[in-house]
């Protein structure tokens, strides 16, 4: 339930920082954070999470749209940023995902999540 509050207030906040998140939901940082403590994930990872989500949804949706305007909208500074973070945390460029067919990217997700 929290999952999807949060995913709602990111899309009204895309730069929304953890103090900001605790803040929405009428909490103080330390508590907030106590109150993931047993969820196996922290607000910051899920935050993270959440905006790759949007990242690759955008992406993937919007196939007319250019990749510095998508960055704009998930609150990026610039499309090198984002570009270099989407790769980080994808491992491929967000322009290579968005040509990548559905094959390709399950595939992707599979071999990210293999442990090593």
């Amino acid at each position: 339930m929290l999952d999807q509050e949060i995913e709602v207030v990111l899309k009204k906040y895309p730069k929304l920082t953890v103090r900001e998140l605790a803040t929405q939901f009428g909490m103080k940082v330390r508590t907030f954070y106590r109150h993931w403590k047993d969820e196996g994930t922290t607000p910051k990872e899920l935050l993270e999470k959440k905006r790759v989500e949007m990242a690759k949804q955008q992406l993937l949706t919007n196939f007319n749209k250019k990749i510095a305007d998508i960055a704009r909208d998930l609150g990026f500074c610039d499309h090198y940023y984002f570009s270099k973070w989407f790769r980080q945390r994808v491992g491929v460029p967000p322009q290579k995902y968005r040509m990548m067919t559905l094959k390709e990217r399950v595939a992707l997700e599979t071999k990210k999540k293999r442990p090593r």
